[in-house]
């Protein structure tokens, strides 16, 4: 990731409307199956800002790990302390380590996903849950990809096939912000025209998030966010979105 791209996530990362969003989905999660315990052990991969070691401290402890300096710099200044400097495809820690892998929308960025994958199935301790978000679908595929060094989109199918092939069980997979798939979709696609024909496209790529928009708006799409994540939490299933939501686990003894 871009070290302009780190700085602004910092700055947006607590307010914007997205990230709320976001973590109402995981916390809805949390809150529905897990009661707060400081024994849980919990691994935060690429822990960027290092948010999640704030919003989701009370369901166990969390260690985050990054391998951006300009990522720890940042959680440092925060006096975020359980920090690690490593590769998630070569994550440092023994078999059976965790009890939750937090993965979200870190997938996308690493070159292995299918080394990573199987990386976060041997840290996990048997019966531990990953949770994972990440972007979907490659017709969504634009510069703030390329701002974010992602490698790829999945859909639906990918995904779970991949975590099927490294061992996992899947307890849910589905997609989220499906009401935004068509405006963030055709947004897109107009930014890059737009973008082509300054001739800027091949020399400064930047994130959405560097896109101002009106309060009122954002209240708008945080308000139809809020309304997916409860029919999310009351069963619905999307056949497409944005972004995809998933918690699968390992097996007692991997079985």
């Amino acid at each position: 990731m871009k070290s302009e791209e780190y700085t602004k996530l910092f700055e947006i990362e607590q307010n914007n409307w997205w990230y709320k969003s976001r973590r109402r989905l995981i916390n809805n999660y949390l809150r529905d199956n897990f009661v707060p315990k400081q024994s849980r052990l919990i691994l935060d991969v690429a822990t960027a800002a290092g948010t999640n070691l704030f919003e989701f401290n009370r369901f166990g402890k969390i260690i985050g790990i990054d391998i951006a300096q300009e990522s720890l710099k940042i959680c440092q200044s925060r006096n975020i302390k359980d920090l690690i400097c490593g590769d998630a495809m070569n994550l440092p820690f023994a078999n059976n380590s965790f009890d939750m892998v937090f993965a979200f929308d870190a997938l996308e960025h690493f070159s292995d996903d299918h080394k990573t994958v199987s990386g976060f199935y041997d840290t996990l301790k048997p019966q531990g849950k990953l949770l994972i978000t990440a972007p979907a679908f490659m017709a969504l595929w634009s510069e703030h990809d390329e701002a974010f060094h992602h490698f790829r989109r999945y859909k639906k199918n990918e995904l779970e096939q991949l975590l099927k092939t490294k061992g996992f069980y899947i307890e849910y997979i589905g997609y989220w912000s499906m009401t935004l798939f068509i405006p963030v979709y055709l947004y897109r696609k107009m930014r890059t025209m737009f973008h082509k024909k300054q001739g800027a496209h091949n020399n400064e790529c930047y994130s959405d998030f560097f896109t101002t928009i009106p309060k009122w708006a954002e209240k708008i799409l945080g308000g139809i966010q809020l309304v997916e994540s409860i029919l999310i939490r009351n069963g619905i299933s999307f056949p497409f979105g944005v972004s995809l939501f998933c918690i699968a686990f390992k097996k007692s003894n991997g079985a």
